[in-house]
Parts: structure tokens; sequence; C-alpha cells
């Protein structure tokens, strides 16, 4: 099966576009009608887009992109016939830095990607600036080859910006703030199940889902080692009290980086953020000590005659 047939019975976005007058010398010739389907990782991204309420502008292009060839086209040249290769969307004003930031990460594939205009600039699939664009919005064309390939870049994209939120957050707090907070698994759990309670958090009936979350996500931060450190610390803090405060410095960007992915929406971040800030704050307040009662001075009494 020829991958327009596969992304057909996929069931992704399809139509019928229809060449224009005046179109240029590529073919098909002006009044021709092509039926077209999108590349799957443009699937991917509409299906994405709609979920974190990102807006489309297009797949398929209006008249003046059909007059041409270009990847808004089922005719675009040096590409399959009948699959649309582009995407628009209106981005949101940080999309840009997180991009390119996951494009220049060796460890994260954006191979399929063909190039992306992004406020009026154009990028290669590693984040280089490789031209100047009339696009401010986001363009994200496909590679040929990856018309099947299934991808999670918005997915990727709005991940990435929720964790540097918590993360830019947690790693924000004082030294001190640290150490409280990741002292031991015990009484994070602790932190977030009050917290939870407290705020009326949606999670509340679901503390121990939390609880298993949370050992997932410190079991996965480095291996036995981490939960090793952080489990023993409230037993060894007193033994080993500065090279266990040590330790948690070091856990502590890789920790907060764990737990900000697990975080599924960004309203969740924030309650979280704003759970941690208030638990901290009472939790690192000093004692509120009454003020001493003074008593009043005796009267003075006049001196004798």
């Amino acid at each position: 099966m020829d991958a327009v047939k596969t992304l057909m019975a996929r069931g992704n976005r399809n139509g019928v576009a229809k060449r224009p007058r005046d179109s240029d010398g590529f073919p098909p010739p002006a009044g021709t009608s092509v039926n077209w389907v999108v590349a799957q990782p443009i699937q991917d991204m509409l299906n994405q887009g709609k979920e974190l309420g990102w807006e489309n502008l297009g797949t398929i292009g209006n008249p003046d992109h059909l007059r041409k060839h270009g990847d808004h086209t089922p005719w675009s040249q040096g590409k399959k016939p009948g699959i649309v290769y582009a995407k628009d969307t209106v981005d949101p004003p940080w999309l840009q830095g997180v991009l390119l930031k996951l494009c220049r990460d060796p460890d994260y594939d954006t191979t399929w990607i063909d190039f992306f205009n992004i406020n009026n600039k154009q990028f290669n699939f590693a984040g280089v600036e490789v031209a100047g664009s009339g696009d401010a919005h986001l363009h994200v064309s496909v590679r040929k080859g990856h018309e099947l390939k299934h991808v999670t870049l918005f997915v990727d994209i709005d991940r990435a910006h929720r964790g540097k939120q918590v993360g830019d957050f947690l790693m924000a707090l004082t030294t001190k703030e640290q150490k409280q907070l990741l002292k031991s698994v015990e009484d994070t759990r602790f932190m977030l199940g009050a917290t939870a309670a407290d705020l009326g958090h949606p999670f509340q009936k679901d503390r121990k889902d939390w609880s298993a979350k949370l050992d997932a996500i410190l079991k996965a931060v480095s291996g036995d080692d981490t939960a090793k450190i952080l489990s023993g610390i409230k037993a060894e803090h007193e033994r080993t009290r500065q090279a266990l405060l040590d330790k948690i410095d070091q856990i502590a960007p890789t920790v907060a980086a764990a737990v900000a992915a697990q975080l599924t929406s960004e309203a969740t971040a924030k309650e979280f953020a704003a759970a941690v800030a208030e638990e901290l704050k009472a939790r690192l307040a000093p004692p509120v000590v009454p003020a001493p009662v003074v008593p009043e001075p005796p009267p003075v009494l006049p001196a004798p005659q």
C-alpha cells in the first residue's frame, strides 16, 4: 500500500484541491483537481494542537498557495503527489525558544522536519537559522520520506515549557528551601497530600496515586541510588548532615525535572507550584513568639514636701 492509501486508511484529514487560474508552470495545469491527505506528522500536530488549544491556521493552502507548488499543496515540488506536508499554527509567545532547544538537543529527533518558519525566520530541523520568512506564525514542513511517521512535537514542546516553569520555580528556591523540600520521600509525600487537601485539589481523592507517581519519579531519576539517598536522609541527617545536604544539592535539578515531566496540564503545574510555595512558607516561617508582656511602670509619686 502506498503512502497516500495508508494515510487515507488511517483517517487523516483529506479533501480535494483544484489548481487555480494563473498558476505557475509547475504541474498539474490550472483546472486540475487533486485528492489530498495530510502527512502523518501533520495529522499528529493537528490532534495535539487541538488538545492544547493552539489555533490551527491551515494545512491545505488558500488559492494563493495553490497557485504555487509549496508544502501547503498536494503537488509540492520534490515530494509525493497527493500529500500535504505543511501546517500553520498560531504559536504561544514562548514557543520559539522551546522548539529551538528541542531541535538542538542531540537526544531529541527532529530529522523528520524539513524546515520551520516562526517570527519571520526560517530554521532547519537542527534549529539553525537559514533564511528570513514572511511567516510570523509557526509553519512546520515535513521532510520527504517521513510521511507515515508518528510524532509528539507539540506535546513535547508543551511539556518542556511546563517543565521549565516548574523547574525554574523549584530551582529558584533557596538552598534551605530545596533541602527542606527534598529531605525525604515520606516528607514530600506528606506535603503533596496535605496541600492537596488544603487547596481542594482535583487529585485530593487520589493521594495514593500521587504517592505512587512520586515513588516512580524518584526511582526513575537515577535508579536505586537516588531513592536510597532520599529515603536515608532522615535517619542519617544528624550523623552526616553536611555530606547529605551536598548530595541533595546535586540531585535537586534532576528531581525537579522529573517531577515536572509527570505533570499533565498547565493548571496542574500552577497548582503544584502554589502548593509547594504555601507549604514551604508555612514550614520555613520562623515560629511566632508572642511579644513579652512589659509591665507598666509604677506611677511616679510626688516627692514629699
